[in-house]
């Protein structure tokens, strides 16, 4: 996990927008990734691990992150994932994607070249050109 390795940390506020909640973690050189810490201690962090890495949910809301480190099929690379999940303040909105961009990956996205997904927010679609005169 050479050029990832390290101490990262990840941010979100709750629904209220005021408490920022901050999940620590730590790269390893043998290719794993573990928790180390989060705050504030209210609301409580429950963390789930697996063997790719772990998941962090703060307790009575949705706000949480998944962390996992990925070997790529050169052996000699590896894929940092960091997905975040905003908790989905505004109700009922299905946009999937759209409502918590600023707190998907938030800069920890140190993957070599394969994004982890980032290049489908929408603007490959390019679909505006083709629309030209259907509304009359």
């Amino acid at each position: 996990a050479e050029g990832h390795q390290g101490d990262r940390t990840w941010s979100a506020y709750l629904c209220d927008g005021t408490t920022k909640v901050t999940v620590t973690y730590r790269v390893n050189a043998d290719g794993t990734v573990s928790f180390v810490g989060a705050s504030p201690s209210t609301p409580t962090a429950t963390v789930k691990t697996s063997d790719k890495g772990f998941r962090v949910r703060f307790d009575g809301t949705k706000v949480g992150v998944k962390v996992s480190l990925h070997p790529n099929e050169d052996g000699a690379t590896y894929t940092l994932s960091v997905k975040g999940s905003s908790g989905k303040c505004g109700g009922h909105d299905k946009h999937d994607g759209d409502s918590h961009d600023g707190d998907d990956h938030d800069g920890d996205h140190h993957d070599g070249d394969s994004h982890d997904g980032e290049s489908h927010d929408g603007d490959s679609h390019d679909g505006d050109s083709s629309n030209t005169g259907s509304g009359d």
